[in-house]
């Protein structure tokens, strides 16, 4: 083994031992693992509206709560707008999101919670789909340094449920572990 290879393996063996948590969550890239993906996939050309995204995070450190609360906002409208790209890939038809959240608020149907099978129904007939996609990102930090920012797991979930039975036909969930809240 040549010399400077000892010093490298030497070098990370005392960063290792000296518990340097940074450096191991830069040099790590996050981990993907399906958790649930059953149902029926509704078929290519459906109507789909995709619901607001609610988004929840626990234990985000080095910002304030209306930072947190603000990016929370931002990472939901991208969340969507990317749910929006992969169903429209996949060849479903999406109802326009400013139209849907334009129905939602004229109707008094804006969603806050749990919504019930008559909500759904009403949601459907009123934008004329026949399936509405949930999505609910967490985000929960494990590790926070002010060099690396906040990392931690960030779990998708997402419920497709027909409208005219209120079932959820398909459901989908994913882990994301070593996943940065933030870019520094």
């Amino acid at each position: 083994m040549q010399k400077s290879n000892i010093y490298c393996l030497a070098f990370l063996v005392i960063i290792g031992l000296c518990g340097c948590t940074p450096l191991y969550y830069a040099l790590t890239p996050p981990t993907t693992e399906v958790i649930v993906d059953s149902g029926t996939v509704p078929k290519e050309g459906t109507r789909i509206a995709v619901m607001p995204v609610e988004v929840e995070i626990v234990g985000i450190k080095g910002k304030s709560e209306t930072e947190v609360r603000k990016k929370g906002q931002m990472g939901a409208d991208l969340f969507r707008g990317f749910t929006e790209g992969t169903l429209l890939e996949d060849g479903f038809s999406v109802i326009d999101r400013e139209t849907l959240d334009k129905i939602l608020k004229e109707q008094g149907l804006w969603l806050t919670g749990a919504v019930d099978e008559e909500t759904i129904g009403k949601i459907g007939k009123v934008v004329g789909a026949s399936h509405l996609c949930f999505v609910k990102v967490s985000f929960c930090t494990e590790f926070y340094d002010p060099s690396v920012g906040n990392i931690g797991t960030k779990i998708w979930n997402i419920r497709v449920v027909n409208v005219t039975t209120g079932e959820v036909v398909h459901t989908y969930i994913e882990k994301e572990k070593n996943s940065r809240f933030e870019e520094n």
